[in-house]
């Protein structure tokens, strides 16, 4: 399969993602500033999938990157490390399932992510994402 059509087919399997078992909106994204306009008016944990990208390094292994952020807005003033705590961890445990939703996809050989390896990955915590917005990111890389 070529990068293009993988970029294709990633691109519109990443844009179907909702994970309605999490209580969480899934976001589409490409901006930031686009990003951090939509989450401004959201209330609850948001879902951030970015786009996939394709570049000249792409075209030569075949791999195919993107990021998904799982994000709460930062507690503020009302901030303790014990509701902090709390607060990654759940998040956590929300990035945990959407981690193994799109390797079990990618392991199974599914129609949709036919031609798709999950490669490589790393997961990190952020802080003051989008304007406010704290959680974990998920790099994903698609071989």
């Amino acid at each position: 399969m070529n990068p293009f059509t993988k970029l294709q087919n990633l691109n519109k399997n990443l844009g179907e993602l909702s994970f309605p078992d999490l209580a969480s909106k899934t976001h589409y994204t490409t901006s930031n500033s686009d990003t951090t306009s939509h989450l401004d008016k959201e209330k609850g944990d948001q879902i951030v999938v970015a786009r996939p990208e394709l570049d000249a390094s792409s075209l030569q292994t075949g791999s195919l990157s993107t990021v998904i952020f799982v994000l709460d807005r930062d507690l503020g003033a009302g901030k303790t490390p014990e509701k902090e705590k709390e607060q990654y961890d759940r998040l956590l445990d929300k990035s945990a399932h959407i981690f193994k939703a799109i390797k079990d996809l990618t392991d199974s050989g599914c129609n949709a992510y036919s031609g798709l390896t999950l490669s490589k990955y790393s997961v990190t915590p952020e802080t003051s994402m989008f304007g406010g917005w704290i959680g974990w990111s998920i790099e994903l890389t698609f071989e």
